[in-house]
């Protein structure tokens, strides 16, 4: 179950790194898109260490990622699946994979630990975890 989880989040890297965001019809009013999306680097480095972090059973019990990951992975996933949508103007089913992105990166972060301090949870499961919700809002 735990390799499903580590290849479902290089999965995830690998669809939102792909993705064509350049390719669409949208105006760059405010910040031209390779600085807009630069913001991906440090998430997805994150998301590569919490990918490698679940190899590990004695890294997974003692960060308790188990909460966390389903939540996560999903809204990667579906972050992933909009980004290949939206370039086919279906308002309602982008709206709708919209809504079900932000739902889920919310629901990752509500499982995070606050009181844990060492860096190596703070580097690979809160603060990508952070970044992407706030990212994805």
């Amino acid at each position: 179950m735990h390799i499903i989880y580590f290849l479902g989040f290089i999965i995830a890297t690998i669809l939102g790194l792909t993705a064509d965001f350049a390719g669409s019809n949208s105006i760059k009013l405010i910040t031209p898109l390779p600085l807009m999306f630069s913001i991906w680097l440090p998430i997805y480095a994150g998301v590569i260490g919490f990918a490698f972090l679940q190899l590990r059973m004695r890294w997974r019990e003692h960060y308790h990622v188990y909460g966390v990951r389903p939540w996560f992975l999903c809204s990667l996933l579906l972050a992933g699946l909009w980004s290949y949508i939206f370039k086919f103007n279906i308002d309602w089913l982008q709206i709708g994979v919209a809504l079900l992105t932000v739902a889920t990166a919310y629901r990752a972060l509500w499982q995070l630990n606050e009181h844990r301090n060492d860096a190596v949870y703070v580097w690979f499961v809160s603060l990508p975890t952070g970044l992407y919700a706030g990212w994805i809002t």
